[in-house]
C-alpha cells in the first residue's frame, strides 16, 4: 500500500487538476452557467504537448475586461507569443509543481521498496521474480488491447471437450486472410488436399495457434467457437537435409514421426504437412498413408495434408476421417483463382502448371511441362506414347482429338469443325460448348503442334481472344477449332473438359 504521504500528496494533485479544468472552462472556453462553450473562443485554444500547457494562439479582441491576459513562458523561461489568463497560469502552475511532488514522493518510495527487498531473505531472486511478474501482465494488457481492436473473442468454455468448433477464424498474424469455419470431433483427423499456394499450410498453421491460445487463456482471432484442451501439440512442417547428422530431408520426417508416436496419444494434436513429399510419389504414398492410419487407430486427432491422392483413396477404409480442402475456381478466361476457403471435400488437382505460370515460369517450359504431363501417371511413372529417342509427344491428328471429344459428349453429340479462317456457326452461340484447339508451331514441325481444352458460352468470343493471342513458337492466328454443344448447362460442359 501507499504511504500516507503519497495518497495525501496524489489527494492534492487532483484537486490542483479540478482547478485547472475549472479554470479553462471559465477563462479559455468561455463556458457559461448553461454549460456552452463558445466556439469563437474554442478555435483559438492549443494545447501544447511539449509544455504541458494550454493557450490562446492570440489574445481574444473582445475578451472581458475583468481577466488579466499574460504571456506564455515556455519550460525553458522563453516568453512566447501565445496569451493565457494569470488566472490560469497561477492554477497550472500549482498542478505541475503538484505533480512534481507525487513523482519524487513516489520515487522515495520505490527506493524503500527495493532497499527493503534487496535486504529480505531471496534479495535478488524476489525482485526478479516481481519484474517477470510484471512482464507476464504488461504482455497480457499489450495482448487484451490489440486483440479487442482486431475483435477477437474469448472462445466458449467445451466442458465436453468433444469438438472443436471455430467460426471465421483467420491466422493472427494476417488480417486481410480470408475467414474460414472449422468444425470437427476432438479425435477426428482432417485429411486436407489443396492446389499449390491456396492457403492450406496458412490454415493449419491457424487452427493450431488458436488452440494454443485458447489454451493459455488468451483471445482468439475468431468470431466465435470452442476449442478443446490437448495434452500436447505437435506440428510438423516443411524440412530439409541435415549434412552434419548424416540425414536427407526425409530421413528427418521419419525422425519426427517416430518421436510424435512416441510423445502423442488420443489427447493431443498432431498436424503434419506433406509428409512424404522427400521420397518417390509411391513410397511417400505408402509411408504417408500408413502414418496416417496409425494415427486414427489411436484416435490422435489433428489434420493431415498430402498432394497425394493415392493417400486420400487409401484413407477411406480410415475410421474418424474428415475430408476438407481448399477452394479453388476456373474463371470465364479459363484462368484458376485461388479462393483460400476451407470447404468439404477433396481436391484432385494441385494445379501446379497454373502455380509455375503465375510465378512466370518460361512459357515454353509450361507448354512442355503440359505436354509432358499427359504420358506421366499419378504414381510417377512414364506411361506409353512418348517417344524415348527425341523427347516429343507422339503426334495425335485432329481427326483422333475430334474422336475424343465426341465420345467424352455423347452419342449424341456432334463435332462441327471450324477452320483457321472461319468463324463458329451461329447455332452454337449461347450455348454451353467444349472445343478443341489445334494450335500450329510456327515451324510447320506437326510434332510441336499442341492442343487446348476449353468450355465456353460464347464460342466466337472465346475463338477471337485465342486467335488474338502471341505466343512464342506458336500461330494462333491460325487455330483450327473442333466443337460440341454440351446439353446440361455449364457443370456438365465443365465436367465434358476435364475427361476430354
Amino acid at each position: 500500500d501507499a504511504s500516507p504521504e503519497v495518497n495525501r500528496l496524489f489527494g492534492l494533485a487532483e484537486e490542483c487538476r479540478n482547478d485547472v479544468i475549472k479554470a479553462v472552462e471559465s477563462d479559455l472556453l468561455n463556458m457559461g452557467d448553461d454549460g456552452e462553450v463558445d466556439m469563437k473562443f474554442l478555435k483559438n485554444v492549443v494545447f501544447d504537448i511539449f509544455n504541458n500547457d494550454v493557450y490562446f494562439r492570440t489574445k481574444p479582441d473582445d475578451a472581458d475586461d475583468g481577466k488579466e491576459y499574460v504571456t506564455v513562458v515556455d519550460r525553458n523561461g522563453k516568453r512566447l507569443s501565445r496569451y493565457t489568463t494569470a488566472n490560469l497560469r497561477d492554477k497550472v502552475s500549482k498542478y505541475k509543481e503538484a505533480v512534481q511532488d507525487c513523482r519524487s514522493e513516489v520515487s522515495v518510495e520505490l527506493r524503500k521498496l527495493a532497499r527493503d527487498v534487496m535486504q529480505s531473505e531471496r534479495g535478488h531472486e524476489s525482485l526478479v521474480d516481481y519484474l517477470r511478474v510484471n512482464l507476464i501482465f504488461k504482455s497480457l494488457e499489450e495482448h487484451v488491447r490489440c486483440s479487442k481492436s482486431k475483435n477477437w473473442t474469448q472462445l466458449d468454455d467445451d466442458k465436453e471437450e468433444s469438438s472443436l468448433n471455430l467460426k471465421n477464424f483467420r491466422p493472427y498474424w494476417d488480417e486481410t486472410f480470408v475467414p474460414n469455419d472449422i468444425e470437427i470431433g476432438k479425435n477426428d483427423m482432417v485429411l486436407l488436399t489443396a492446389p499449390n499456394m491456396s492457403g492450406k499450410s496458412t490454415v493449419m498453421r491457424a487452427v493450431t495457434s488458436i488452440i494454443l491460445m485458447n489454451m493459455c487463456g488468451l483471445l482468439s482471432p475468431a468470431s466465435s467457437g470452442s476449442a478443446p484442451s490437448y495434452s500436447s501439440l505437435f506440428f510438423r512442417g516443411a524440412s530439409s537435409d541435415v549434412p552434419v547428422l548424416g540425414r536427407s530431408g526425409f530421413g528427418n520426417e521419419m525422425e519426427d514421426v517416430k518421436n510424435m508416436f512416441e510423445i502423442c496419444d488420443n489427447s493431443s494434436w498432431v498436424v503434419f504437412d506433406e509428409l512424404g513429399r522427400g521420397t518417390s510419389p509411391k513410397d511417400g504414398t505408402a509411408v504417408g498413408a500408413a502414418v496416417m492410419e496409425k494415427m486414427t487407430k489411436e484416435r490422435i486427432g489433428g489434420i493431415f495434408s498430402t498432394h497425394l491422392f493415392g493417400i486420400v483413396e487409401i484413407a477411406k477404409i480410415f475410421d474418424g476421417v474428415v475430408n476438407m480442402r481448399m477452394k479453388s475456381k476456373v474463371n470465364d478466361n479459363n484462368e484458376v483463382e485461388w479462393c483460400y476457403e476451407l470447404e468439404s471435400g477433396v481436391c484432385d488437382d494441385s494445379m501446379a502448371i497454373a502455380t509455375a505460370r503465375r510465378f512466370g515460369l518460361p512459357e515454353d517450359v509450361v507448354n512442355r511441362a503440359i505436354e509432358f504431363g499427359k504420358f506421366v501417371t499419378p504414381d510417377g511413372k512414364v506411361g506409353e506414347g512418348l517417344n524415348e529417342a527425341t523427347g516429343k509427344a507422339v503426334t495425335v491428328d485432329f481427326t483422333t482429338a475430334k474422336g475424343v471429344l465426341s465420345k467424352l459428349a455423347g452419342d449424341d453429340s456432334t463435332c462441327v469443325d471450324v477452320g483457321s479462317e472461319m468463324l463458329p456457326p451461329p447455332s452454337l452461340e449461347g450455348r454451353s460448348c467444349v472445343y478443341i484447339l489445334k494450335i500450329p508451331a510456327k515451324n510447320g514441325d506437326v510434332a510441336y503442334s499442341k492442343y487446348y481444352v476449353g468450355e465456353t458460352e460464347s464460342i466466337n468470343q472465346r475463338l477471337k481472344q485465342h486467335r488474338s493471342k502471341r505466343v512464342k513458337g506458336y500461330q494462333y492466328s491460325k487455330v483450327q477449332a473442333t466443337v460440341v454443344g454440351i446439353d446440361g448447362g455449364k457443370s456438365k460442359a465443365r465436367m465434358t473438359e476435364t475427361k476430354v
